[in-house]
């Protein structure tokens, strides 16, 4: 089994690319590399909320957020389809709390080594 090269940049990179890509698979490290940096976009779009010297620098972290939800959408379905999952299980997230936490484990375990219905 060949070991998996995913380091942060390659997986933005990955994402971006695949931007309207629902099918096929995600590793984990694709997932979790680009959950990282759609985190690290959340937390620098609200620090400093309230000091009007920062809001030029927030309104483009927002836009860049903005720009970044299709793209963690897809890869989360990629990596559902990586467990053998129809990507609809990624609706789950809407259920506050419990939802999330359910999907936080899945996406967390191993994915097929083997072919599965969404491919190699």
């Amino acid at each position: 089994m060949k070991k998996s090269k995913m380091n942060f940049t390659s997986a933005i990179f990955i994402c971006y690319k695949k931007y309207f890509d629902f099918k096929g698979r995600a590793k984990r490290p694709e997932f979790w590399w680009f959950a990282l940096y759609s985190t690290i976009l959340s937390i620098f779009s609200y620090i400093e909320i309230f000091k009007p010297e920062f809001v030029l620098i927030q309104f483009i972290f927002i836009v860049i957020m903005l720009f970044s939800i299709i793209p963690y959408i897809a890869v989360a379905v990629r990596r559902l389809h990586d467990l053998n999952m129809t990507g609809w299980y990624y609706l789950i997230n809407f259920i506050p709390i419990i939802g999330v936490i359910i999907f936080l484990i899945t996406v967390a375990r191993p994915g097929m080594n083997k072919k599965n219905r969404f491919g190699k």
